[in-house]
């Protein structure tokens, strides 16, 4: 499919052909986690309305506030 991708000139062709390739990129291969890290989260009470991503990121500080 990567052959196929690289030769094709229409770029919708093109694209149709990668996104075949990602689906079974998606689909046959396997994930292997590289690390595993452990997390704690405390806060005061004034905090307001945080949740804690189990990736340790901090997607949800948009949301957190103090009261």
């Amino acid at each position: 499919l990567l052959d196929q991708g690289r030769t094709e000139s229409d770029p919708d062709k093109r694209r149709a052909i990668y996104l075949d390739f990602q689906r079974e990129l998606a689909t046959t291969v396997p994930t292997i986690m590289l690390f595993s890290a452990d997390w704690i989260s405390a806060a005061n009470r004034k905090v307001k309305n945080y949740q804690h991503h189990p990736t340790g990121w901090y997607f949800g500080l948009v949301k957190t506030y103090l009261d």
